[in-house]
């Protein structure tokens, strides 16, 4: 844990979390908008992924996941964290 490491009496801890909630036409407008931002697969080596692998993933969060008004959610869950110094 961050505060492992530092004196916690000259120290004060604060944070909050935001969720927010994105709401996209189908499964690849937020594939689309996730590439755009420039996020990708964490995995350090390449590989591609087969159109069958994608068809059933698109296929698997409209049967799970599509709201009633038929859109895709995204949620992302924001953390603002800050460390003040006592003095």
């Amino acid at each position: 844990m961050l505060e492992a490491g530092i004196d916690k009496e000259h120290f004060s801890f604060h944070g909050t979390e935001e969720r927010h909630v994105e709401l996209f036409p189908d499964v690849k407008a937020f594939l689309k908008s996730v590439k755009e931002i420039g996020a990708s697969n964490s995995n350090s080596h390449h590989y591609s992924q087969s159109i069958s692998l994608f068809k059933e993933m698109i296929e698997t969060y409209n049967d799970n996941f599509l709201t009633e008004d038929q859109r895709i959610p995204a949620t992302y869950h924001s953390l603002y964290l800050y460390v003040t110094r006592e003095l």
